[in-house]
């Protein structure tokens, strides 16, 4: 074969249009805001999904600070949160986990904060001690016991004075699933972007 012949055989193979990239899946984003800043979501799914992550985003999803608040305050915010939960469409099965992990650790937590409500109602700890009893192990549970108890028998029902007691018990429920959160976005290709201050960050 010459090799006029040959580069004419060629050509077809190396033609423009048969040498482009494949096509990228298309990115969607939308304007959230993130630690009261505005922020964009970004990934690699349409606008809709984006806005139901950030619904559920640990920023978004976590009631306030809970021991600043009376008993009846933190469990209102942990049964709006559990709601909120229950309520949000289907989100993409990466963050299956998360959302379970996070329904079980504030279910316990709504527990503690009724039970709490009610030993400073009644200045009685049973009601406490029972939903520790059936959420907490047993070697946990004898700490927590004793310390309620404690409490109790000084009149010291406060959220204030049961800091010591809601650590013991955050410790030993489900954990905190916000690094599951992050984990998923980052399979799913999915980023915040923020602008604090002067400078762009990429918060995942």
């Amino acid at each position: 074969m010459t090799k006029f012949a040959l580069a004419f055989f060629l050509m077809p193979f190396f033609a423009p249009e048969l040498c482009m990239a494949a096509p990228t899946t298309p990115r969607a984003e939308v304007r959230v805001t993130l630690f009261d800043q505005p922020c964009i979501l970004r990934g690699a799914v349409n606008e809709a999904v984006l806005k139901i992550i950030h619904t559920i985003s640990p920023e978004q999803i976590y009631p306030t600070t809970i021991l600043a608040q009376s008993p009846s305050e933190a469990a209102d915010g942990l049964r709006k949160s559990l709601d909120k939960l229950k309520k949000t469409p289907s989100t993409p099965t990466q963050l299956d986990r998360y959302r379970d992990r996070l329904t079980r650790r504030f279910t316990a937590q709504l527990s503690f904060f009724e039970g709490l409500l009610t030993l400073k109602q009644t200045g009685q700890p049973d009601a406490l001690l029972e939903k520790g009893k059936r959420i907490l192990p047993e070697k946990k549970f004898k700490d927590f016991e004793t310390q309620v108890k404690k409490k109790a028998a000084a009149g010291k029902a406060g959220p204030e004075n049961f800091e010591p007691i809601l650590d013991l018990f955050n410790e030993a429920i489900e954990a905190d699933p916000e690094d599951e959160f992050h984990r998923a976005i980052r399979i799913l290709d999915i980023h915040y972007v923020c602008n604090f201050g002067d400078s762009e960050d990429s918060e995942e």
